[in-house]
């Protein structure tokens, strides 16, 4: 299964989800976005990659 990694068009928070999906909802701020509407980081092959990259993203936000 495919995941895509986004960004929040609102907060920016970096989060995962499904490919073949049509909205996206911010865990963070609750906003709720088409996924063609937001920005698109990375298509990547499973779950496992897929959390690893936001925590990564997640971590360098934490740093600046």
């Amino acid at each position: 299964m495919t995941y895509l990694v986004v960004l929040c068009p609102r907060c920016g928070e970096p989060r995962y989800v499904k490919a073949g999906r049509r909205s996206v909802r911010c865990l963070k701020c609750g906003a709720a976005s088409e996924l063609e509407r937001v920005v698109r980081l990375r298509e990547v092959g499973n779950v496992m990659e897929a959390v690893h990259l936001v925590q990564q993203l997640k971590a360098r936000r934490l740093k600046f």
